[in-house]
């Protein structure tokens, strides 16, 4: 019983606790205002990363992705000789399939 009494208080110090004066924000717009106004001005401009898409009959593609933020995205699909690319500028996207482009059209 003693090694009980003595066990439960070092049990519970080792929970994890949340600080007196820092509540869970209410709603989903304070969360993001949190977020801004703790990394305003810290976050990151560009990010890019190649990633492997597999659709639902099977087809993978390899995509290679980069981004400037805000506004802007470009993916080209494999391989790179292709010229296949896709690029979301602002509002708008456009199209290139074998290094010309297809198609454009406002897109959010």
């Amino acid at each position: 019983m003693r090694l009980l009494a003595m066990l439960i208080p070092m049990a519970l110090t080792a929970l994890p606790h949340r600080p007196v004066g820092d509540p869970t924000p209410p709603t989903g717009e304070s969360i993001l205002r949190q977020m801004h106004d703790r990394y305003a001005g810290k976050w990151y401009q560009t990010l890019s990363f190649v990633q492997t898409s597999q659709f639902a009959d099977g087809k993978t593609e390899t995509w290679y992705e980069a981004a400037e933020i805000p506004g802007k995205l470009r993916i080209d699909i494999g391989p790179l000789d292709s010229m296949n690319a896709i690029i979301f500028r602002n509002d708008s996207l456009y199209v290139f399939l074998g290094g010309t482009l297809r198609a454009s059209r406002p897109e959010v």
